[in-house]
Protein backbone atom coordinates (compact mmCIF):
# COMPACT_ATOMS: atom_id res chain seq x y z
CA UNK A 1 0.00 0.00 0.00
CA UNK A 2 1.31 3.59 -1.19
CA UNK A 3 0.38 6.20 1.05
CA UNK A 4 1.63 9.50 2.37
CA UNK A 5 1.86 9.91 6.43
CA UNK A 6 0.84 13.34 7.72
CA UNK A 7 0.55 14.23 11.42
CA UNK A 8 -0.88 17.34 12.22
CA UNK A 9 -0.24 19.92 14.53
CA UNK A 10 -1.30 23.22 13.13
CA UNK A 11 -3.83 24.12 10.59
CA UNK A 12 -3.47 22.61 7.07
CA UNK A 13 -5.38 22.44 4.81
CA UNK A 14 -6.24 20.57 1.28
CA UNK A 15 -6.64 22.56 -1.78
CA UNK A 16 -10.00 21.81 -3.44
CA UNK A 17 -10.65 20.98 -6.87
CA UNK A 18 -11.79 25.62 -6.77
CA UNK A 19 -9.38 26.52 -4.96
CA UNK A 20 -7.21 27.09 -1.48
CA UNK A 21 -10.03 27.08 1.55
CA UNK A 22 -9.39 30.58 3.42
CA UNK A 23 -10.89 29.55 6.64
CA UNK A 24 -7.45 30.43 8.22
CA UNK A 25 -7.69 34.17 6.79
CA UNK A 26 -11.52 33.87 7.81
CA UNK A 27 -9.98 33.15 11.17
CA UNK A 28 -7.76 36.16 11.64
CA UNK A 29 -4.32 34.08 11.45
CA UNK A 30 -2.85 36.01 8.45
CA UNK A 31 -0.97 34.95 5.51
CA UNK A 32 1.82 32.35 7.34
CA UNK A 33 -1.10 30.20 7.30
CA UNK A 34 -2.14 30.28 3.67
CA UNK A 35 1.74 30.19 2.62
CA UNK A 36 2.11 27.20 4.82
CA UNK A 37 -0.89 25.47 3.00
CA UNK A 38 0.00 26.50 -0.08
CA UNK A 39 2.99 24.58 -0.06
CA UNK A 40 1.64 21.96 2.01
CA UNK A 41 -0.95 20.95 -0.82
CA UNK A 42 1.66 20.75 -3.33
CA UNK A 43 4.25 19.00 -1.29
CA UNK A 44 1.31 16.62 -0.99
CA UNK A 45 0.12 16.94 -4.58
CA UNK A 46 3.70 16.35 -5.78
CA UNK A 47 4.03 13.03 -3.92
CA UNK A 48 1.36 11.71 -6.59
CA UNK A 49 -0.04 9.66 -3.98
CA UNK A 50 -4.05 9.57 -3.65
CA UNK A 51 -4.32 7.83 0.19
CA UNK A 52 -3.21 9.48 3.18
CA UNK A 53 -2.94 8.65 6.33
CA UNK A 54 -3.59 11.25 9.11
CA UNK A 55 -3.32 12.20 12.59
CA UNK A 56 -3.99 15.35 15.00
CA UNK A 57 -3.18 17.16 18.14
CA UNK A 58 -7.01 18.33 18.06
CA UNK A 59 -9.25 16.01 16.16
CA UNK A 60 -12.09 17.90 15.53
CA UNK A 61 -10.28 20.86 14.36
CA UNK A 62 -6.40 20.23 12.81
CA UNK A 63 -7.66 16.51 11.85
CA UNK A 64 -11.37 17.16 10.93
CA UNK A 65 -11.31 20.02 8.64
CA UNK A 66 -7.83 18.63 6.93
CA UNK A 67 -9.93 15.48 6.50
CA UNK A 68 -12.84 16.58 5.05
CA UNK A 69 -10.85 18.79 2.30
CA UNK A 70 -8.98 15.65 1.57
CA UNK A 71 -11.73 13.61 0.86
CA UNK A 72 -13.52 16.60 -0.94
CA UNK A 73 -10.46 17.37 -3.11
CA UNK A 74 -10.46 12.68 -4.01
CA UNK A 75 -8.05 11.48 -1.42
CA UNK A 76 -8.78 8.70 0.44
CA UNK A 77 -7.92 9.00 3.97
CA UNK A 78 -7.10 7.00 6.91
CA UNK A 79 -7.65 8.80 10.34
CA UNK A 80 -5.49 7.19 13.09
CA UNK A 81 -8.06 7.94 15.78
CA UNK A 82 -6.03 7.10 18.74
CA UNK A 83 -3.32 9.16 17.65
CA UNK A 84 -5.07 12.11 17.85
CA UNK A 85 -7.23 13.96 20.78
CA UNK A 86 -10.43 15.83 21.55
CA UNK A 87 -11.36 18.48 23.58
CA UNK A 88 -13.12 15.77 25.48
CA UNK A 89 -14.15 12.34 24.74
CA UNK A 90 -17.72 13.61 23.31
CA UNK A 91 -15.76 15.78 20.27
CA UNK A 92 -13.11 13.37 19.90
CA UNK A 93 -16.15 10.83 18.70
CA UNK A 94 -18.33 13.10 17.32
CA UNK A 95 -15.61 14.87 14.62
CA UNK A 96 -14.41 11.20 14.15
CA UNK A 97 -18.26 10.06 13.31
CA UNK A 98 -18.34 13.12 11.05
CA UNK A 99 -15.02 11.86 9.50
CA UNK A 100 -16.26 8.41 9.06
CA UNK A 101 -20.06 9.86 7.49
CA UNK A 102 -17.80 11.66 4.85
CA UNK A 103 -16.20 8.64 3.84
CA UNK A 104 -12.76 8.71 6.43
CA UNK A 105 -11.60 4.97 7.41
CA UNK A 106 -10.79 4.94 10.88
CA UNK A 107 -7.64 3.00 11.73
CA UNK A 108 -5.44 2.65 14.92
CA UNK A 109 -1.70 3.20 15.41
CA UNK A 110 -1.03 -0.57 15.58
CA UNK A 111 -3.25 -1.76 13.11
CA UNK A 112 -1.30 1.13 10.64
CA UNK A 113 2.24 -0.09 12.12
CA UNK A 114 1.58 -3.49 11.39
CA UNK A 115 -0.27 -3.49 7.87
CA UNK A 116 3.15 -1.45 6.65
CA UNK A 117 5.39 -4.65 8.44
CA UNK A 118 2.81 -6.88 6.48
CA UNK A 119 4.62 -9.79 6.91
CA UNK A 120 7.42 -11.27 9.35
CA UNK A 121 9.86 -11.92 7.44
CA UNK A 122 11.03 -8.84 6.23
CA UNK A 123 13.65 -8.23 8.55
CA UNK A 124 14.83 -4.97 7.67
CA UNK A 125 11.88 -3.27 9.52
CA UNK A 126 11.52 -6.44 12.39
CA UNK A 127 13.46 -5.68 15.21
CA UNK A 128 12.20 -1.81 15.58
CA UNK A 129 8.49 -2.54 14.84
CA UNK A 130 8.86 -5.52 17.67
CA UNK A 131 10.02 -3.22 19.68
CA UNK A 132 8.02 -0.72 19.95
CA UNK A 133 5.19 -3.38 19.99
CA UNK A 134 6.66 -4.46 23.14
CA UNK A 135 6.91 -1.40 24.70
CA UNK A 136 3.91 0.23 23.36
CA UNK A 137 1.22 -2.48 22.56
CA UNK A 138 -0.55 -3.68 26.24
CA UNK A 139 -1.65 -7.33 25.88
CA UNK A 140 -0.39 -7.93 21.96
CA UNK A 141 3.28 -6.73 23.20
CA UNK A 142 2.82 -9.19 26.15
CA UNK A 143 1.97 -12.09 23.52
CA UNK A 144 5.02 -11.10 21.52
CA UNK A 145 6.92 -11.81 25.04
CA UNK A 146 5.55 -14.55 25.97
CA UNK A 147 6.10 -16.03 22.03
CA UNK A 148 9.79 -14.95 22.44
CA UNK A 149 10.33 -16.66 26.05
CA UNK A 150 7.91 -19.93 25.48
CA UNK A 151 7.96 -20.80 21.55
CA UNK A 152 11.53 -19.53 20.86
CA UNK A 153 13.19 -20.17 23.92
CA UNK A 154 14.70 -16.39 24.20
CA UNK A 155 15.64 -14.80 27.53
CA UNK A 156 12.97 -13.02 29.10
CA UNK A 157 13.37 -9.52 28.19
CA UNK A 158 14.36 -6.60 31.41
CA UNK A 159 11.96 -3.96 31.81
CA UNK A 160 14.16 -0.81 32.90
Amino acid sequence: MKVVIFFFFFFFFFQAEDGIRDFCLSRGLGDVYKRQDQMFVEAVKATGRKKLVMAALWTEVCLNFPTLMAIEAGYEVYIVTDASGGTSVDAHERSIDRMVQAGAIPVTWQQVLLEYQRDWSRKETYDAVMGLVQEHSGAYGMGVDYAYTMVHKAPQRVIR
